[in-house]
């Protein structure tokens, strides 16, 4: 404004009071001023200047004041900002009525929505909190001409409005945004709360002033506590399934997660779900008890697997879960151990209190083996590893449960036994280690041959992979084996001893890769170069292939003499003899040996009988690890050859039992029985026409199959052994993507909140079988997709569940990729790059990033985009969900308010409620148009909601947010 309009207007305001204008007069001749926004703060700041620049305000200028505010012809801003500019405070009563006339405009700021230019007010706002500090110095070192006790009164009003500014919503949410606006004049602010403080020290209101500066400091502090993403409702003793799954999948998969990251896991989802820390105790509890019922009633093999878990594994797990507790209680460092011991023992004695209310479940554990009180063996167990240390709480728990407790049968062997087995193991390991074939043969078949019972040895490598020690017991069997493979100098008895012990550890030892994966056995020692050489660790290399590469098999260099050796075995003689046979070169060469006769008999050179009597001299006269070798050759050149009749022909005669050898040879029933699993594992992997699984769903498909099994699983509430395994082969016979939509299918087809809740706890579980594939085709293509083609269909409440779902999903693969950075996870299959590779338009780099306020740093730029998670950007679970993140913003513009505005903000409020790695990864790629979409429904959520989604080092996203701010109804 030019400065003769100032003096015009400042004659027209004195004008006006001299002649007792009304203030709708004033107006009318004012507005003639107005032309332009910045005007209405000159009018502001004569009208105050004039207003209280006697001893006493004026009330005809304060009454054209508020008249101005209530007509909407002057801002709040502007009156702030003038009154900010009031610097006589000897002058009592007009300092008084400028502080009144500050707070009641503060009150009304508060409590209505305004109209008006956002960053200007929030300006204003640090402006006037600027003054109120520095008035409140100046009363502390002494005003001239004012008493000791008015500036006490007036040291108050100042904190009362500090508090006020700071503490209601509007306001301080403005002033958070102002912070960031002006870091430079921010800093003035921080200087002078310290300076106040310092000057208050021995001040009778330093309590009233230090809680003020209190406030201040908390306006850049804007902390999401987490919160239960994927909260459940269960009756007090229901199975829960999305935790009880995990566990099933964990024991039964023999997944062999170390105890701290398994602990780790186990948090997490009970975060994700509301649990507290004794429920989760009781849910683990009880889900490895039923586990291990049902394996004794379903007869199956993992009854040994369950009994580790209970008594090696938990434990371990638990210990671990003590020491990651947290709350407020542990977070003094002083006694913080003794804290967290007495608090985790509390709520175990509680869980397990719990647990003797499943009377029912206890008396069939009991009735399992007469003697064995499940409930006295697991305390005993707990108090034996310190978790337990109260004899009050033990002796109340079994007097409980002695007054319910039944006992009776014979089922299954001591489930404690298994805890014996450790030093089992360990003197079974020594005794291999230390043993010389040459001067006791008989003694060592007889120690493999106590191994060898299908029972003692499930019972040692449970033992040995809840204990760590799997690949060390399997490199110790390796080492037995090559000890055998040879010998120089013995008689027939002897090399019949040496070909058992050479079949035994080699059928051993494939059997744990078998039952455990060739990774979790053969990796660990793969870092040992005593390894390097031993025939049977290279012979499983080369050999034994995963599911993901079936046609990829190394071929072992063969010895062409050898093999011609053992062509004219096969073709003219009657049996193999045993003695001074190197088994290696036999695993070596025969195999080729044998491929050559089926090329001869393709080629016209023999007969189908000439194969058929070289089979049976392999089979009633070899080794079963030998025939083994010899099958997995005829598979490999089976997936190279056109024409493959004959080779499945083989495969069926050497898959016989042998009767010659069931009548003559050492244990051969026992052999055999490791040897049909590992052939069914590995003929099912290599060639799907000998594999078991597909026989008992003949005339289904396995869509079907799978529809059936979800349906059985929400009606009985547990996923058996049974059910697993249709899982897993419904998982292997359809494409994930297939299968992916099948599990929407069935989640889409409820309508009922209780029957929409018992799908998703069922479709979250089952994606656990793979969780970070089903969460890529999840985010890729299967919510899109629906999106896009029905968007009705995710109508609440299923299109909350889903969403609440697939944050919780997020959270445990995200959380998954970290524990694999810190080795605290095995690292599993990698992903095809196909699946998630972003196109180039899609790229990092073109994506806003929004970051969450996290610090009281009055640096702007905040944590960068590639250490904010933690995971490189790189990672294929985050670039997906950059892809998903840009889709729903595309099909957001595309369509009316609709479902999907629902589905987006309930998946994106829960992203950034959840932990906060999943909080930061999903706020790095929220385009800043989708949080101006969503900005009103953010801050009428709250504060922290609102800031969570915001990068208020952005000029643009604080601009968003202040607008948001500024034309709220109510504010949390």
């Amino acid at each position: 404004m030019p400065t003769n309009s100032v003096l015009d207007l400042k004659q027209l305001v004195m004008t006006a009071w001299r002649e007792r204008w009304s203030e709708r007069e004033w107006s009318m001749h004012t507005k003639q001023y107005l032309n332009h926004p910045s005007d209405v703060f000159h009018i502001a700041d004569i009208l105050v200047s004039q207003a209280y620049i006697g001893k006493v305000p004026n009330s005809t200028l304060v009454n054209y004041i508020k008249y101005a505010i209530s007509t909407g012809m002057l801002s709040y801003a502007a009156v702030f900002a003038a009154v900010a500019k009031h610097e006589d405070l000897h002058k009592l009563e007009s300092t008084r009525e400028v502080y009144a006339l500050s707070e009641n405009y503060l009150s009304i700021i508060n409590e209505i929505p305004l109209v008006e230019d956002p960053m200007t007010l929030c300006s204003t706002l640090r402006v006037i909190l600027q003054w109120l500090f520095h008035n409140t110095e100046l009363y502390l070192k002494g005003v001239s001409g004012i008493y000791p006790t008015a500036a006490d009164e007036f040291i108050k009003l100042n904190c009362q409005i500090i508090e006020q500014l700071t503490t209601r919503s509007r306001t301080s949410m403005l002033l958070t945004i102002a912070r960031f606006e002006e870091s430079s004049a921010w800093s003035n602010i921080e200087t002078d709360l310290a300076v106040v403080k310092t000057a208050s020290a021995q001040n009778i209101l330093h309590k009233e002033i230090s809680d003020a500066c209190h406030h201040v400091s908390q306006l850049s502090r804007c902390p999401i506590l987490s919160r239960s993403v994927y909260p459940v409702t269960l009756s007090s003793l229901q199975v829960f399934l999305p935790l009880s799954g995990f566990i099933i999948f964990e024991v039964e998969r023999r997944t062999l997660t170390e105890p701290e990251g398994f602990a780790l896991q186990l948090s997490l989802l009970s975060q994700i779900h509301g649990l507290s820390t004794f429920e989760l105790l009781f849910y683990v509890i009880q889900t490895c008890l039923m586990g291990f019922l049902d394996s004794v009633h379903c007869k199956t093999e993992m009854e040994h697997e369950w009994s580790a878990m209970i008594y090696l594994r938990i434990p371990k797990i638990f210990c671990c879960l003590r020491s990651n507790l947290k709350g407020s209680e542990f977070e003094s460092p002083s006694r913080n151990a003794i804290k967290k011991s007495a608090h985790f023992e509390s709520e175990l004695i509680k869980a397990l209190h719990k647990l003797c209310q499943l009377d029912c479940l206890l008396d069939a554990l009991d009735q399992l083996k007469d003697g064995v009180s499940w409930l006295k063996s697991l305390t005993e167990h707990f108090v034996s590893e310190r978790l337990i240390t109260a004899k009050p709480n033990i002796e109340h728990l079994l007097q409980i449960r002695k007054e319910t407790a039944s006992y009776g049968q014979e089922k299954c062997q001591n489930p404690q036994l298994i805890v014996k087995s450790v030093s089992t193991l360990k003197q079974l390991m020594t005794s291999i280690n230390a043993g010389d074939f040459a001067t006791q043969p008989e003694m060592l078949l007889k120690t493999f041959q106590g191994i060898c019972s299908q029972g003692s040895f499930h019972t040692l490598i449970a033992c040995a992979a809840a204990s760590g020690q799997l690949s060390n017991f399997a490199s110790k069997l390796m080492q037995f084996n090559e000890g055998v493979k040879a010998s120089s100098a013995e008689n027939s008895k002897t090399a019949q001893i040496r070909a058992v012990l050479f079949d035994m550890s080699s059928l051993l030892t494939c059997h744990m890769v078998n039952a455990f994966r060739k990774p979790v056995v053969m990796d660990p020692i793969q870092k040992t170069s005593e390894m390097s050489g031993c025939f049977l660790y290279q012979w499983i290399k080369a050999w034994w292939v995963l599911p993901t590469n079936r046609a990829i098999v190394t071929k072992y260099e063969t010895d062409t003499s050898r093999v011609e050796v053992y062509i004219k075995i096969l073709r003219t003689s009657n049996e193999f003899r045993l003695s001074l046979t190197k088994w290696q070169d036999v695993c070596i060469n025969l195999p080729q040996a044998f491929i050559e006769l089926i090329i001869a008999k393709q080629k016209g050179y023999l007969s189908f009988a000439d194969l058929t009597k070289a089979c049976n001299l392999i089979r009633d006269n070899c080794p079963l690890c030998v025939i083994l070798a010899v099958m997995l050759a005829i598979v490999r050149a089976l997936r190279l050859c056109v024409g493959h009749s004959d080779h499945i022909k083989m495969l069926e005669i050497l898959a016989e039992k042998s009767q010659a050898q069931h009548q003559s040879s050492l244990s051969y029933d026992e052999r055999y029985a490791y040897f049909g699993k590992i052939l069914v594992q590995l003929m099912g992997d290599l060639l799907p026409e000998f594999d078991n699984s597909l026989k008992p769903n003949l005339g289904k498909s396995a869509g079907e199959i799978l529809q059936v099994t979800l349906q059985e699983t929400k009606n009985h509430g547990w996923i058996n052994n049974e059910r697993l395994k249709k899982f897993l082969f419904c998982l292997k016979f359809l494409d994930i993507k297939i299968f992916t939509r099948h599990l929407i299918a069935f989640i889409l087809k409820e309508i009922r909140l209780d029957a929409v809740e018992a799908a998703i706890n069922i479709v979250f579980t089952v994606m656990k079988l793979n969780l970070e594939s089903f969460t890529i085709h999840m985010l890729q293509s299967g919510i899109p997709d629906q999106l896009l083609s029905d968007p009705h269909s995710i109508l609440n409440p299923v299109g909350s569940a889903i969403a609440k779902m697939t944050v919780a999903c997020l959270d445990i693969v995200l959380n998954d990729c970290l524990l694999k950075q810190k080795m605290l996870l095995a690292s599993g299959e990698k992903l095809s790059p196909f699946l998630y590779e972003a196109s180039p338009n899609k790229g990092q780099d073109n994506l806003h990033k929004v970051r969450r306020l996290l610090s009281s740093s009055t640096e702007h730029d905040l944590a960068s985009s590639g250490s904010s998670s933690g995971l490189p950007p790189t990672e294929p679970i985050l670039i997906v969900l950059a892809d998903f993140i840009q889709k729903l913003w595309k099909l957001m513009t595309l369509r009316e308010p609709s479902p999907l505005n629902e589905f987006i903000f309930t998946f994106i409020k829960c992203a950034l409620f959840s932990t906060p790695l999943v909080s930061r990864s999903v706020k790095q790629l929220l385009p800043v148009e989708l949080v101006k979409e969503l900005s009103s429904r953010l801050v009428e959520n709250g504060r922290e909601l609102l800031f969570a989604a915001s990068d208020l080092g952005n000029p643009e996203v604080r601009r968003i947010a202040a607008e948001a701010i500024c034309l709220a109804d109510t504010l949390q």
